[in-house]
């Protein structure tokens, strides 16, 4: 059944010392708050414990996978005006919302076999659609069509000035993405209940071999990403533009339980009224401390060398051994997209 009718060592030493100076803050929408937030809410209404963890890990992980996908991250890409930009973020939501659409029919087909592969890939696959989705969703609170050199030197600029720029760590942000997603699962909820498939998705969506928990560790952003990121703030002209999160919030839901792709390109209150011009001519904020994290040595892929933390997770402020130390801390929230 469609949507539709469904619903009417020094080196170490000295950047380790980087990760205490610049923590990430506990209320940044970063990878983990995405996974929490979306957990948390897809209990509250009232889905099966398993279905949630792997929903909750899709929401996670599409920084790490998507890094480069700027629709992902709700993002506006530097060669697309703003309004084509929302229709892009748009269009993926109506496309992860037939794939959730069409994973829960052959869920509902599956129920004569609920322990086969065909329930197995149908609840995965619908735990993986709605997270990436809700991602998505959480992310439109705080970059509202943000582009990444706009993003990046806000980024920068927070670490080497101490400014409070940082979208991620945006007042509110947090908070709008709890509210964004809860309304989304209130629709969505409801769905899954009525067609008898809680008990199979609770059984199916995190099941794997004793040792291996598909529905744990999450994946993380590689470290030269990072500073590929960071360094085209070099582009940045000093322009804010941002589109108005609530006209876009509702054209988001809309996509994915109905299928819905409005032309944002019509509606006349688009975009936010933008902040105040930056002077960008003397090149974006830079310092020791972030040349410590990111030195073009022009060895590496994408020509950047980087250091990382110990033990530390990427914009948790604790990644692998090989992963950031001050960069993690100093990017804690920062999307990338390129």
């Amino acid at each position: 059944m469609g949507r539709r009718s469904r619903l009417g060592v020094v080196g170490t030493l000295l950047v380790t010392g980087l990760c205490a100076a610049f923590p990430a803050r506990a209320e940044a929408l970063d990878t983990t708050q995405h996974q929490l937030i979306t957990i948390n809410s897809c209990a509250a209404a009232g889905l099966p414990e398993s279905f949630c963890r792997r929903t909750g890990l899709a929401s996670h992980d599409a920084d790490a996978e998507e890094w480069y996908d700027l629709t992902a991250h709700a993002q506006s890409a530097a060669s697309v005006d703003l309004c084509g930009s929302a229709n892009a973020v748009v269009a993926r939501l109506s496309a992860l919302g037939q794939q959730f659409f069409d994973y829960l029919a052959l869920a509902e087909q599956s129920l004569s076999a609920p322990t086969g592969s065909d329930a197995a890939t149908a609840s995965v696959g619908m735990a993986m659609a709605l997270g990436r989705a809700l991602h998505t969703i959480q992310d439109n609170c705080a970059h509202r069509g943000m582009s990444n050199p706009e993003h990046a030197w806000l980024s920068r600029s927070d670490t080497c000035h101490g400014t409070d720029l940082e979208p991620d760590e945006a007042a509110g942000a947090g908070e709008c993405a709890q509210q964004r997603t809860e309304t989304l699962l209130a629709e969505v909820a409801p769905v899954i209940t009525a067609a008898g498939v809680t008990t199979m998705l609770d059984q199916m969506s995190c099941a794997g071999v004793s040792w291996d928990d598909p529905c744990g560790d999450g994946t993380e952003a590689g470290v030269w990403d990072l500073c590929a990121f960071l360094a085209e703030a070099e582009t940045w002209d000093g322009v804010d533009r941002q589109w108005d999160v609530a006209v876009v919030a509702a054209e988001l839901d809309a996509a994915f339980v109905y299928g819905i792709a409005a032309d944002l390109c019509t509606v006349a209150t688009l975009a936010a009224p933008p902040a105040a011009l930056i002077d960008v001519g003397a090149g974006p904020p830079t310092c020791t401390d972030y040349h410590i994290m990111c030195l073009g040595d022009g060895s590496s892929p994408n020509g950047w060398a980087c250091f990382g933390c110990a033990g530390a997770r990427p914009r948790e402020g604790a990644a692998s051994a090989a992963a950031l130390l001050g960069l993690l801390a100093l990017v804690a929230a920062r999307r990338r997209r390129s």
